[in-house]
């Protein structure tokens, strides 16, 4: 077995192993997803990925850290920062307006009205939850490097490395895998098990074309860490308590509203030959 696979296995054993694991925990001692308390239970859980990474760089391969893309390489790839955020908002954006286009919404929402953040249980206008959530992405950049350290600063960097467009399909596919028990357990509101494993493996493989080509280009891990970031934030606290379960707007049409865009980004992405990095991370 080489170095490389038995670094890919390790990783990926441990990667869901202590995240599975902890997540048990959690609803083992009887608490549901959205409960805070499965939240602070299950804080580790959000670094296993980095911790696994870790753990295989340092002591199962030796190969270091020198192509972990840690470095935040603002004078070589400032700009894939505010690209990252904005690239996501656009999205979100797009897909609030293609819903109305097609019904699933009815176009009465205001920014003068007003919202929720769940996480908080602030209530807040709509557009100073929305300044409020932009200025808080940025600062928890830190909290989602916990998962971009695995996938992107390992696995996706590892897995086929001179195929970019399989790497991303692969791991887009592991990753969603990875977030499975999660579903079963009714995370982010979907009703409809079958149909949303599909659903939500697909929006994970097409964002893998756009974490992979911010880690690559910008030769860093962080964009990633932001784009992420913003897509939790901002879907989770934002469009979710205002739009989802509006009309017709469910979490799984969500989903397949969001392959459109995001499967028009990515196919941009390999067309351009975007998908490979500009130097050696």
């Amino acid at each position: 077995m080489s170095t490389k696979t038995k670094g890919i296995l390790a990783f990926l054993l441990l990667a869901f192993g202590l995240t599975w694991l902890n997540w048990g925990l959690g609803w083992l001692l009887g608490f549901s997803v959205e409960d805070p308390m499965f939240t602070l239970i299950c804080l580790p859980a959000l670094f296993t990925p980095a911790i696994a990474t870790i753990i295989v760089r340092r002591w199962i391969t030796r190969e270091g850290f020198q192509d972990a893309g840690l470095q935040l390489n603002f004078k070589r790839g400032w700009f894939y920062y505010p690209l990252a955020g904005a690239l996501r908002l656009s999205t979100y954006i797009l897909i609030v307006v293609l819903a109305v286009l097609f019904k699933f919404l009815q176009p009465s929402f205001s920014l003068s009205g007003m919202t929720v953040i769940p996480f908080f249980n602030l209530h807040l206008q709509v557009w100073q939850a929305f300044l409020l959530l932009l200025l808080l992405t940025p600062l928890m950049m830190p909290v989602f490097w916990g998962e971009e350290f695995g996938w992107r600063g390992y696995l996706q960097v590892r897995l086929f490395s001179n195929r970019p467009i399989l790497a991303a399909i692969t791991t887009g596919l592991i990753w969603g895998i990875w977030h499975y028990p999660l579903l079963f357990h009714g995370y982010a509101g979907y009703t409809n098990i079958v149909v949303s494993l599909a659903t939500y493996t697909g929006q994970t493989i097409l964002l893998s074309f756009i974490y992979g080509w911010l880690r690559l280009r910008s030769g860093s891990v962080w964009p990633g860490c932001l784009y992420h970031a913003t897509n939790n934030l901002f879907y989770g606290q934002f469009f979710m308590p205002l739009f989802i379960g509006k009309g017709k707007l469910d979490p799984t049409t969500w989903d397949m509203l969001s392959w459109i865009f995001l499967g028009l980004i990515a196919l941009g992405l390999i067309i351009s030959g975007q998908l490979r990095a500009k130097n050696p991370a």
